[in-house]
């Protein structure tokens, strides 16, 4: 294998330090057939992912599935279809966990599912008893129950499949939905489908029973949906090709717009809980938030190319992937531990807000011999002060102007706040 350079990009500066990010593997240079057509990407945890490459040809018949388990330091080949014309398309690949996962792949109409144990390295087809098209997508919430969507006319009508161990039951859509293009579970009764229709809107469909029945929940005739991620069962976000970010609070039942920085379209999203995610689009974007999406930074990734895939392992372990096959991971900095708790802290009080120079606590009496930290807009630590005394005030003159968190540790609680400085 062609040992791939690494750029390393250093920034000095007296400003706080956006979430770094450095190129860690540029597949298009080592597959050129990869060059013009993105390949699927599937992260299973901070080291192990997968990926595809299609070869190049008069039939394109032949693509191959690739692993890495080192975090991108190596990726072999774990299995190849060869020069077989008969079963020359792979459409979709999904794994449940670091070894067990599926493959859909075809002879460039009628696709069959395929099962591995062995991280890929070997394959047993799933019996469906029903045919799946080579274009369709999939998603596996769990091992043996998977979901899918099949056309059911040249228009662009479909059905929404589930296999419970290759025995399936089917859904029928109604005819003026049309072209689905993405289909997610996000557990094993629940799930989502994006779709057109008829009147040229853009649809989002959600089951929870398990795909017998399906409900429209979203609809806009501007908004392309793109992809959506669920930190919890309850809270969810959605990125959508106008530039437009949605966010659900009730399990998906219903959405609101959240206000973002610009219109550019965006393609992919990520959260590590409630509060904290990413949000990835065109030209390049990375933005993140640490506030459930009230307030967004942008990363300097580096790169104009678009962005199609975030994924976090943890708060400080993310990659993203480029519509032109380049793999990057966090070089510097996440997002701080401390604000990913999941225990969800008690507010406090601050006065003035905004402030020039200097801040309060209201009810600071209680809050004896505490320690202070504060937090950019960008998740970095700026200020430290340990054992608060009572009617004590904050200095923050030397803080640029912004927005800012704080939070409050003491021997049995946190407590967290927010300020804008002027």
């Amino acid at each position: 294998m062609k040992k791939t350079v690494i750029l390393f990009v250093f920034v000095f500066s007296t400003t706080v330090l956006l979430g770094q990010w450095i190129l860690k593997v540029d597949l298009a240079a080592e597959y050129p057939p990869l060059t013009n057509r993105s390949s699927i990407i599937c992260f299973t945890s901070g080291q192990n992912a997968y990926f595809t490459t299609e070869g190049s040809g008069i039939h394109m018949a032949y693509y191959t599935i690739h692993r890495t388990s080192d975090a991108w330091h190596s990726w072999p080949q774990v299995y190849g279809e060869g020069t077989n014309y008969f079963r020359r398309n792979i459409s979709d690949i999904a794994f449940v966990n670091d070894t067990i996962g599926y493959r859909l792949s075809g002879d460039g109409l009628w696709a069959w599912v395929y099962k591995t144990v062995n991280g890929g390295l070997t394959w047993t087809s799933v019996p469906n008893n029903t045919h799946l098209h080579s274009f369709s997508r999939m998603s596996y919430p769990s091992v043996d129950l998977g979901y899918f969507f099949r056309l059911k006319s040249s228009s662009g009508q479909f059905l929404a499949i589930k296999s419970d161990n290759g025995s399936c039951t089917i859904t029928d859509f109604p005819d003026n939905y049309i072209h689905p293009d993405y289909i997610n579970f996000i557990n094993d009764s629940t799930g989502f489908i994006f779709c057109s229709d008829t009147l040229q809107n853009y649809n989002c469909f959600k089951t929870s029973d398990y795909g017998a029945n399906w409900d429209n929940v979203l609809s806009d005739s501007l908004s392309r949906f793109t992809e959506l991620h669920f930190p919890s069962q309850q809270v969810g976000y959605m990125s959508a090709m106008n530039g437009l970010v949605y966010k659900t609070n009730d399990g998906g039942e219903t959405w609101s717009k959240l206000s973002t920085p610009n219109n550019i379209a965006k393609n992919g999203v990520y959260f590590l809980n409630e509060n904290c995610g990413f949000v990835a689009g065109d030209s390049g974007l990375l933005m993140r938030t640490i506030d459930g999406g009230q307030n967004w930074t942008i990363d300097s990734t580096f790169t104009k190319e678009s962005i199609k895939k975030v994924y976090f392992a943890d708060s400080l372990t993310g990659y993203f992937a480029t519509s032109k096959n380049k793999i990057f991971k966090t070089g510097f900095v996440g997002i701080p531990e401390n604000i990913l708790t999941e225990e969800k802290p008690e507010s406090i009080i601050l006065f003035p807000n905004p402030a020039d120079n200097y801040i309060s606590l209201k009810n600071s009496q209680s809050l004896q011999r505490a320690s202070i930290k504060v937090f950019s807009n960008q998740g970095k630590e700026v200020s430290t002060r340990v054992n608060w005394v009572s009617d004590s005030k904050l200095d923050i003159s030397k803080l640029a102007s912004g927005l800012y968190f704080l939070q409050i540790s003491t021997t049995n609680k946190v407590l967290t706040g927010r300020f804008i400085k002027k």
